[in-house]
């Protein structure tokens, strides 16, 4: 069953938006003379009417400024990435994750734009279970998935502190709520993304992880060649290429 439907009302401090005022509340320390500034809701408003949502937003909003004007992207729980002009809250466009036949999408993780690229983190569920964890790209200029990044499953397999026994990275209690990170290395072009998870609820034995993505591999090699290193704490917490 759909939760209730919820309202997303954005405040906006874009700089054409802030009105300086000597009776206002915010002001920055630190000056000479201190300046008070007066932050105005642009939306919603008699005239501008709020976009809802059937799910909950538990990632963080992003403005994206490369499309002539400013954009708020907004990434719902039930894998819904909204897009909505920062003027005036309306919707831009929208595309949802992609899932598995018969499973929902569920985004909690806050995605991270590279360029005018973003890159989203998401996992599938079928009735209530997740099933896997899922990265994908959408192109902000064409409004769609980026075909030339292929929809990447995380899996890995780690050796145990005893030296022994293996670790399986385990959809099914792995979570992620952190945001996406990106750094950039000496020659690489794109650069990597960073991924971590933890358990879902006090379920033993615990684990943490966090996955390493080449952006360059992903994209010309595949994703057989896209996650570059991993890290598995509570098991030794080591980190190795694969090779």
């Amino acid at each position: 069953m759909k939760s209730a439907v919820r309202h997303f009302s954005a405040v906006i401090t874009h700089v054409l938006s802030i009105l300086i005022s000597s009776s206002s509340t915010l002001c920055f320390a630190g000056l000479a003379q201190p300046e008070y500034l007066n932050l105005v809701a642009l939306f919603p408003s008699q005239d501008r009417a709020p976009v809802t949502f059937d799910e909950t937003i538990i990632a963080s909003p992003l403005l994206h400024l490369s499309q002539g004007k400013p954009l708020i992207i907004v990434p719902a729980s039930n894998g819904v990435i909204a897009a909505l002009d920062a003027e005036t809250g309306a919707l831009n466009w929208k595309i949802t994750a992609p899932a598995p036949e018969g499973q929902l999408a569920q985004l909690v993780s806050t995605p991270v734009m590279i360029d005018d690229k973003l890159f989203i983190l998401y996992q599938s569920l079928e009735k209530g279970a997740r099933t896997s964890h899922r990265l994908a790209v959408i192109d902000m200029t064409k409004k769609q998935l980026d075909d030339t990044f292929p929809v990447l499953i995380l899996a890995a397999e780690k050796p145990g502190v005893d030296g022994i026994s293996t670790v399986k990275f385990n959809p099914s209690t792995a979570f992620s709520h952190a945001a996406l990170k990106h750094a950039v290395k000496p020659g690489s072009e794109l650069g990597y993304i960073y991924a971590s998870f933890g358990n879902a609820g006090d379920t033993q034995p615990f684990h943490g992880w966090m996955f390493e993505i080449d952006l360059d591999a992903w994209k010309n090699k595949g994703t057989k060649h896209a996650i570059s290193s991993v890290l598995l704490t509570n098991a030794g917490s080591r980190m190795s290429g694969n090779s």
